[in-house]
């Protein structure tokens, strides 16, 4: 390409793929404020403008970048291409132009992998986003998108951008606007910068050590300066501009800076030097009488040997790689990292200059054990997003605070039901207490000790392992628990689930169906009506399966199936339960028990389905509620029999509904035309029959035949096979 050539987004993109370095902010063109709002809406407005109008047209100006790997890297005019490339992924979605969207996967982001990801699979799945209005509601709801997107400040943007454009070019002629974006109404021009070397070098020279680094120079100049004021420690200076910028520069190097004053603000958080977190400009207050205040030998000291500790852990592999959890990261930091530092922070407050040779001793090792255990299972009762959130903030750290004072002793303490241990989640405290009864009391303690610490180290179960332990008998009496017990169970569980958080969707799918075997009521919750809820895969959510192996309430149903896997397989289960004479064929539970991939269909955190027992109408629910799209077992049912069957290749079957029926659901073989209809199956809720209708020579429509068997899925596809010349693609 030529300096200074005008060109369109699809016209780069047809060179080469664009990609958003990782030198770059996030995009902001979607951000929420005032002034945002008023920049987001007039370019959008400039936009329509120039491609519905003849007479108009819209330059985007210079785009700043140079190509590296036959890529090109935005220097300048990122937020302006990112807006253009979703106005064209918005548009050629609903126009369906696949050459058009193939062309558009070459435009990525490497700012952050949530970022990428949430791209990636935006182009994947484009036409989610018009299932409902505004866009963003029907992408955050479909099934691909992950929870951990939502925090990320550019998926945040692209959400807010979508709707914006949805609400500005929704009413507008599409092919008139295609036309204009077609015909170069909206075009840019390119500017090299071939001569500025690496990506590396190119952020170095933009960036000119800028505000972010004059701010952590303040930061550090405060901190040296009450240092020398409060704090005996002659080497606090040097190791400020020494080992420990050291050590942020060998985890970030062109970004050390940045991590640094990240750490720091955590820092100043946790111990309640600042009172927010997250304000960028949070390092102006420092200077102020109130908060230099708090910024005193016991924080100094607290700062001075948390630092030590964590430079001396870099040039240790194994230790490092122990303590990691309690590591702040060089990007995302979440509240629950913020937590698990406060654990690491304490501890070095409390070891001091022994933190490492403690370690060494095994002495820590109880410590960070227990505390990992009791932040990460405490998942859904800590990390609140509601009014609550400062105030739980507070009362866990304080909490945290107070068992550090016992660091050295954990175990005795916290076996102790005296010393009472509030904030965190209350089930796994009362694991902890029996845990470390065990530890240290129980007749085996030490094979049972170390069966415990194999255990929790799964990382499905995270730490979490009452599952099995309270199998053992009485946890009321820990010491009496059996050790051969709780390694039978724990063994059964531990092959159930792989050792990774991810598992793989169809096996827990046929859990769930093998489960199901058992009886129905595992599943029931309680609601205005009856509703079945299946339990996340994710273990960190509160209605997870992990959670239903725990629940001591449930263990009638999961105790009988962990007995069972101690000879059979999940497989033999299910199948045992199919040729049982007794089993009922026209029921839900069947269909369930019979396609373990029925439970795809199932909002994946939520998992709930809708009886309406008063019309035996049950129903998948693919949202989080039954007012989006959603599934009748029995059809979803047959039509995967169909699509498995021997007749496969001479049917073409599709599922027609509509968002939020609940009783306008078919299962449709199509004419060529792709809207015409050979004939359609639907479901008789009441009476518990297919019934196979088709329009008649005078175009009315007809009943063909209907199932009569306690057997209709497998009497359904024996008519179909034998009358497939109606039905033939």
């Amino acid at each position: 390409m030529s300096d200074n050539q005008r060109m369109t987004l699809l016209e780069l993109l047809a060179k080469q793929e664009v990609v958003i370095p990782r030198i770059q902010r996030d995009y902001a063109q979607g951000r929420e404020s005032e002034k945002i709002d008023s920049i987001r809406n007039k370019f959008l407005s400039d936009l329509k403008e120039a491609l519905l109008h003849d007479d108009k047209s819209l330059d985007l100006n210079f785009i700043y970048g140079k190509t590296v790997n036959d890529s090109f890297l935005p220097v300048d005019g990122q937020q302006r291409l990112t807006t253009v490339w979703l106005l064209h992924l918005y548009l050629y979605s609903r126009a369906g132009n696949s050459e058009a969207l193939e062309k558009l996967k070459k435009f990525s982001y490497e700012t952050r992998e949530t970022s990428k990801a949430f791209l990636k699979e935006l182009v994947e799945h484009h036409a989610d986003m018009h299932h409902e209005a505004p866009p963003s509601e029907a992408i955050v709801d479909s099934h691909w998108f992950s929870h951990d997107w939502a925090f990320d400040p550019s998926v945040q943007s692209v959400l807010v951008m979508l709707d914006a454009i949805h609400k500005h070019f929704a009413e507008s002629d599409l092919q008139t606007l295609i036309a204009g974006l077609e015909s170069g109404k909206v075009y840019f021009f390119y500017l090299p910068i071939a001569e500025i070397g690496s990506p590396d070098d190119l952020y170095i020279k933009l960036n000119a050590r800028g505000k972010m680094l004059s701010s952590f120079e303040n930061v550090k100049a405060i901190l040296v300066g009450q240092a020398q004021e409060h704090l005996d420690k002659d080497d606090f200076t040097k190791n400020m501009d020494g080992i420990w910028t050291d050590y942020f520069w060998s985890r970030s190097k062109e970004k050390f800076d940045e991590d640094f004053a990240r750490f720091l603000e955590v820092l100043f958080h946790n111990y309640g030097v600042i009172d927010t977190y997250g304000n960028k400009d949070w390092w102006y207050t420092l200077s102020n009488e109130t908060t230099l205040a708090k910024i005193d030998a016991p924080f100094l000291t607290t700062l001075y040997h948390t630092l030590n500790f964590l430079c001396k852990v870099d040039k240790d592999e194994k230790l490092n790689a122990k303590i990691d959890p309690f590591i702040l990261p060089k990007e995302e930091i979440n509240i629950e990292r913020r937590y698990m530092f406060f654990v690491l922070s304490e501890y070095a407050r409390q070891a001091k200059d022994k933190a490492v040779d403690l370690w060494a001793d095994g002495l820590a090792h109880q410590w960070f054990r227990v505390m990992n255990n009791l932040v990460y299972n405490s998942y859904t009762t800590v990390f609140r997003e509601d009014d609550e959130r400062v105030k739980t903030f507070s009362n866990v750290l304080a909490e945290i605070k107070n068992l550090s004072e016992h660091w050295d002793g954990i175990l005795a303490y916290i076996s102790d039901s005296k010393h009472k241990i509030g904030a965190l989640n209350q089930e796994q405290v009362k694991e902890e207490r029996i845990k470390a009864s065990i530890i240290l009391h129980h007749p085996e303690k030490e094979a049972f000790a170390t069966a415990i610490y194999a255990a929790e180290k799964h990382r499905y179960f995270g730490g979490q392992i009452r599952a099995a332990l309270y199998l053992a008998g009485d946890k009321d009496k820990p010491e009496a628990l059996a050790l051969a017990t709780f390694n039978k169970y724990w063994a059964t569980l531990s092959q159930l689930f792989k050792d990774s958080v991810e598992q793989e969707a169809q096996a827990m799918h046929v859990l769930r169906s093998a489960l199901l075997t058992f009886g129905n009521d595992c599943y029931y919750r309680p609601s205005e009506y009856i509703q079945y809820m299946f339990y996340s895969t994710n273990p960190r959510e509160t209605n997870s399966l992990r959670a239903l192996f725990a629940d001591e309430a449930k263990r009638k149903y999961t105790l009988p199936l962990l007995d069972v896997l101690q000879k059979k397989s999940l497989a033999d289960i299910i199948e045992n339960h199919l040729v049982d004479p007794a089993t009922k064929r026209n029921d839900w539970q069947y269909c369930l028990v019979k396609y373990p991939q029925l439970f795809r269909h199932l909002h994946p955190t939520h998992m709930y389905a809708d009886f309406y027992t008063h019309v035996n109408r049950f129903l998948l629910l693919s949202k989080k509620t039954g007012g989006g799209y959603c599934h009748s077992v029995f059809l979803a049912a047959l039509e995967d029999e169909l699509n498995t069957s021997a007749i496969k290749q001479n049917l073409h079957v599709e599922y027609w509904f509509k968002s939020g029926a609940k009783d306008y659901h078919n299962l449709v073989f199509p004419k060529e035309n792709g809207w015409d209809r050979k004939g359609w199956v639907v479901y008789d809720y009441i009476e518990k029959q297919f019934i196979i209708l088709h329009h008649n020579k005078k175009g009315d429509e007809e009943e063909l035949w209907r199932s009569t068997s306690d057997d209709p899925i497998s009497e359904t596809v024996a008519y179909i096979e034998e009358n497939i010349k109606l039905f033939r693609k």
